[in-house]
């Protein structure tokens, strides 16, 4: 029975005041929780980049695409390409509408065209390349040709 009676003797606790701001303050931060968590999932994940596959031809140096998309693009617009390859010294290349490399940016002649499969990509030299979807900046690939 002495036992019980420690906590009985032992009347200090928070005010009712203190106890009520509390515990609005963790509903508060509850809620903003839940928001933020909410909010995220309604906007979706954004614009992704394209699912491509593709065979390296090392003898010619072209790409051949074995899989695309009609809905992804490799420009954006005549003047803003997507679909980019850098050098190991950084220079971007980007796809001319005949689906060559061009080095201009942004090169003449540049239009919208769906990347498929049988889509071949020419007009590479020697090096190493990263293939790059723009938009995302992620990186699809690295191409080595010698």
């Amino acid at each position: 029975m002495k036992a019980n009676r420690k906590f009985v003797e032992g009347e200090e606790a928070v005010s009712a005041v203190i106890g009520v701001i509390l515990m609005v303050a963790i509903t508060v931060a509850i809620a903003a929780t839940v928001y933020v968590y909410v909010s995220g999932m309604l906007t979706g994940p954004g614009e992704s980049a394209p699912n491509l596959a593709w065979t390296l031809n090392d003898a010619d140096n072209t790409i051949t695409m074995t899989s695309g998309s009609s809905t992804d693009n490799y420009a954006a617009s005549a003047s803003d390409g997507n679909l980019a390859f850098k050098n190991s010294s950084g220079t971007a290349y980007v796809l001319a509408a005949d689906m060559s490399i061009s080095g201009v940016t942004p090169p003449v002649g540049l239009e919208i065209g769906a990347i498929g499969a049988g889509d071949t990509i020419i007009g590479f030299s020697a090096g190493t390349y990263q293939m790059i979807w723009e938009p995302t900046d992620k990186l699809l690939g690295t191409l080595e040709f010698s």
